[in-house]
C-alpha cells in the first residue's frame, strides 16, 4: 500500500483540484495534457491465469442465476412466453456483458482500496443520470463514454465504500446516446433500396441467409443454391421510447442478504440499465420482426454477425427458434475458441449448430473453412509499403475481464515507439490504417491527436484494405486480427504484436501455437524485438517470409484451426444447413 493520502478522482472534472492534495484517477490520463504533478493514474495488477478463469466462472455462475428469473419477468411484463433459450438468443450477451462489467469494475476498486491510501472520493453525481441505452449494441458504446462509465463506477464506489470513505459528489456531462436510434443505420442508399425491393419477392418459406461473412457474391450464390432469390436485410430505424419506471420497477430481485456483495449490486441495479429495445420498445420491434422483412415460415437461419448487433433480428431468431426452425451461426472473426473469454459467448450455446473456420471439439461445432477469403484473391507488393492495422479503440479492455484501459494506452505508446524508430526510408513507406474510432473520444481521450506529426500516411478507415494491401509489402496488425487469420491464407506477409500477457488469456489448446509465432518472430509480446525485426528484414521480408520454418509455423498455426476454402466449399456448405419441409 502506497503512504501518501489520496483522493480517488470517479470524475471527469478535475477543473476544482487544489494543489495541495494528491489525487488518484481511475482512467490513463491522457500523456498529451499538462497533468498536474499531484495527479496520478491507478496501476492495475494483470490477473494470473488461473485467476483469470475464476473471474470467468463466477461471472457465468451468476449468469445462469439470473437468466431463468429475468426470463420469467421479461415474459411477464411483455405476456409472451419465450424459453430460456431464446431470452438467451436476445439479451443474453447483454446481460453476460451487464455481470461482467460490473464484476470486473468491483475487483478494480477493491484493488484500490487495497493498495492506495485513499481517504476521500470525488465521484460523479449519478443520482439523476439516465444509464438506459437504446439497444444492446449501444452498450460498447456507453462503456467508453467517459461519464458515463464513471457514473458506474460512481454508482459501485458508493454501494460498498459510502461508510468507510468520504465522498464528495459532482455534477457529470450526461450521456448523448439516447438521441440515437436503435439500430445502426446502413447508410448506403444501395443497400437500402435492395432491402426494400427484396421484401416484395421475399416468400414466407424461403431460407433467411444473411451477414454470414461470406463475400457478397458467394452468400448470394448460396441462396440461389436453395433456388430462392438473392435477399438483401438492412436494419431498421428506430426511434427509441421514454424510459417507463413502473415497468421497471418490477424487476427486482431476491437478494442474500443486507451485507453488500457484487452479487447484490447486480441484481438490484439491473433494472436501471436494460436496453429500451427490450423493455419500452419491444412491441415496435416484436411488430418488425412480424413483417415481410423477414420469411416467417423459413427453412432455416445462417447469420454470422446479425446475432450480436441487431435486436430486431434477434427477436426474429427467437420467435423461430421456439418454432424449432434451425438456427446456425458462422464464426464471427478471430480469438474463436483461441481465448479463453470465447469460451463463455452466448453464441456458442443458443445455436443449433456453429459453424467454425477450422476448429472442432464438440459436436455441435462443424469444421468449414474461413468463409471471408472464398473466392477472395488478394494480392500484395513485394516492394511495397508497411502497412500498421489498428483495431477498433475500446473493443479489447472493455469486453473482457483481464485488460483495463491503462493497458490500452500503453499499447497505443508501444506501437507510437515502434512507428518512430524505423528506418527513416521504412517510415517513408509507411500507412496507418486507422478506423473512425480514432477520432472520437475514448473514454475522454481522442487518439488521433496521438499520430499528428509522425511523418507517415494515415488512412481513417475510409479506403477498401484490400487496395491497401495490395500496396503493402508486410502488413503489421495491433492486435491478434482476423486480418491476420485471413492473411496467412493468402500468403501476405503479416506480423502481429500483443500485450505482454496475451498468452496468459489464450486457451491451452493454443497456447503452443501462439508460443511458436513468438519464437518465429510473427507475433510479438514487445516493442523493441518488433523495431529490430522489421529494420533487419525490410528489404528481404518476402525471403523471410518464405522460410521453410516460417511456412511450417504458419501452417502449424492454421491446422484445425484457420482453413483455406476447397473445390465444393459452398456446396458441402449447403448440404450442412439441413431443414425440415416447411408446412405452411
Amino acid at each position: 500500500m502506497t503512504d501518501d493520502n489520496l483522493i480517488l478522482l470517479l470524475t471527469n472534472k478535475k477543473n476544482y483540484l487544489e494543489k495541495n492534495k494528491n489525487y488518484l484517477s481511475y482512467f490513463p490520463l491522457n500523456p498529451l495534457d499538462n497533468n498536474p504533478n499531484n495527479i496520478k493514474a491507478v496501476q492495475y495488477k494483470i490477473p494470473e491465469r488461473e485467476q483469470i478463469y475464476k473471474r470467468y466462472d463466477f461471472c457465468e455462475s451468476l449468469y445462469n442465476e439470473m437468466i431463468k428469473e429475468f426470463s420469467e419477468k421479461l415474459n411477464h411484463i411483455h405476456k409472451e412466453n419465450y424459453s430460456i433459450r431464446a431470452w438467451d438468443l436476445m439479451i443474453g450477451s447483454w446481460l453476460k456483458g451487464y455481470i461482467q462489467f460490473s464484476y470486473k469494475n468491483y475487483l478494480n476498486l477493491s484493488s484500490i482500496i487495497s493498495n492506495y491510501k485513499i481517504n476521500t472520493a470525488f465521484i460523479s453525481d449519478y443520482k439523476k443520470y439516465d444509464f438506459t441505452i437504446p439497444g444492446t449494441p449501444s452498450f460498447d458504446l456507453a462503456k467508453v463514454d467517459v461519464d458515463w462509465n464513471l457514473c458506474f463506477c460512481s454508482k459501485l464506489f458508493e454501494y460498498f465504500y459510502s461508510e468507510k470513505i468520504k465522498i464528495n459528489y459532482h455534477t457529470p456531462s450526461y450521456f448523448k446516446l439516447k438521441n440515437k436510434h436503435l439500430s445502426f443505420e446502413n447508410n448506403r442508399l444501395f443497400f437500402r433500396l435492395l432491402s426494400s425491393f427484396s421484401k416484395i419477392f421475399r416468400t414466407n418459406n424461403e431460407a433467411f441467409i444473411s451477414r454470414t461473412y461470406l463475400p457478397f457474391k458467394e452468400e448470394k450464390k448460396l441462396e440461389m443454391y436453395f433456388k430462392q432469390l438473392p435477399s438483401f436485410y438492412s436494419e431498421i430505424k428506430i426511434s427509441p421510447e421514454r424510459v417507463n419506471i413502473n415497468l421497471r420497477k418490477m424487476f427486482t430481485y431476491q437478494t442474500d442478504s443486507k451485507k453488500p456483495s457484487v452479487e447484490n449490486f447486480i441484481k438490484i441495479n439491473l433494472k436501471n440499465f436494460i436496453p429500451l429495445s427490450f423493455i419500452e420498445n419491444f412491441k415496435i420491434i416484436k411488430k418488425i420482426s412480424k413483417s415481410k422483412m423477414f420469411p416467417q415460415n423459413p427453412k432455416f437461419i445462417f447469420t454470422s454477425s446479425l446475432y450480436s448487433a441487431d435486436d430486431t433480428f434477434k427477436l426474429y431468431a427467437a420467435s423461430q427458434i421456439m418454432k424449432n426452425k434451425p438456427y446456425y451461426i458462422g464464426q464471427h472473426g478471430n480469438n474463436y475458441f483461441s481465448k479463453i473469454h470465447a469460451n463463455y459467448l452466448s453464441e456458442l450455446k443458443h445455436c443449433d449448430s456453429f459453424f467454425s473456420w477450422g476448429f472442432q471439439k464438440e459436436p455441435k461445432i462443424k469444421k468449414f473453412f474461413n468463409f471471408k477469403i472464398l473466392n477472395r484473391q488478394v494480392s500484395h507488393d513485394k516492394n511495397g509499403k508497411l502497412l500498421i492495422i489498428f483495431d477498433h479503440l475500446g473493443t479489447t479492455f472493455i469486453n473482457d475481464l483481464v485488460f483495463n484501459p491503462q493497458e490500452f494506452l500503453k499499447n497505443i505508446l508501444d506501437i507510437l515507439s515502434v512507428i518512430k524508430n524505423l528506418n527513416k526510408d521504412i517510415k517513408n513507406k509507411t500507412i496507418l490504417r486507422l478506423n473512425m474510432s480514432f477520432y472520437k473520444k475514448i473514454l475522454g481521450i481522442k487518439y488521433i491527436k496521438f499520430f499528428e506529426n509522425l511523418e507517415v500516411s494515415i488512412d481513417n478507415g475510409k479506403k477498401n484494405i484490400n487496395k491497401l494491401i495490395k500496396e503493402a509489402r508486410l502488413c503489421l496488425f495491433t492486435y491478434d486480427s482476423t486480418g491476420f487469420l485471413e492473411n496467412t491464407l493468402n500468403d501476405i506477409p503479416s506480423i502481429f504484436i500483443c500485450n505482454k500477457d496475451f498468452i496468459n488469456c489464450i486457451n491451452d489448446d493454443f497456447r503452443e501455437k501462439y508460443n511458436n509465432l513468438i519464437n518465429a518472430k510473427i507475433m510479438f509480446n514487445d516493442s523493441m524485438p518488433l523495431i529490430n525485426h522489421i529494420n533487419s528484414n525490410w528489404e528481404e521480408i518476402s525471403s523471410w517470409w518464405s522460410k521453410p520454418e516460417i511456412r511450417k509455423t504458419i501452417n502449424d498455426f492454421n491446422q484445425n484451426f484457420n482453413l483455406k476454402p476447397f473445390n465444393g466449399c459452398l456446396k458441402y456448405l449447403k448440404e450442412n444447413l439441413k431443414f425440415k419441409n416447411n408446412v405452411s
